[in-house]
């Protein structure tokens, strides 16, 4: 009996143990597969280049390309030049409500 209690509790850690790896990779797997949808995904971004707009694709912008917002999603890192929009941060700070952004300009001549 005392033998039983011996071995009961350590294959129950283990067993449960081991299903918490397995639901630990599985969830990692699935949230490598959107990521990898995400990042693989391209569009077209609308660009102002010499006064002109012209449609350019979101894996082709370069640094130093001015884009036009549109409402929606936009598949790449960016720097606020006017306006003002709501950024749903959540997947990078864990916070649940959108962060207002303000261009960097007015956020450097407040400093």
């Amino acid at each position: 009996m005392l033998i039983t209690g011996y071995y009961a509790f350590p294959i129950f850690i283990l067993l449960l143990s081991t299903a918490a790896l397995v639901h630990f990779q599985l969830t990692l797997r699935r949230q490598r597969a959107r990521l990898t949808a995400l990042v693989s995904h391209s569009r077209l971004m609308p660009v102002v280049n010499s006064g002109w707009i012209r449609a350019v694709l979101s894996h082709l912008l370069v640094p130093g390309d001015v884009v036009v917002l549109r409402p929606g999603k936009a598949p790449c890192d960016m720097v606020l030049l006017t306006g003002a929009c709501l950024c749903e941060e959540s997947m990078l700070s864990g916070e649940v409500r959108p962060a207002l952004l303000l261009p960097c300009l007015l956020v450097l001549k407040s400093l």
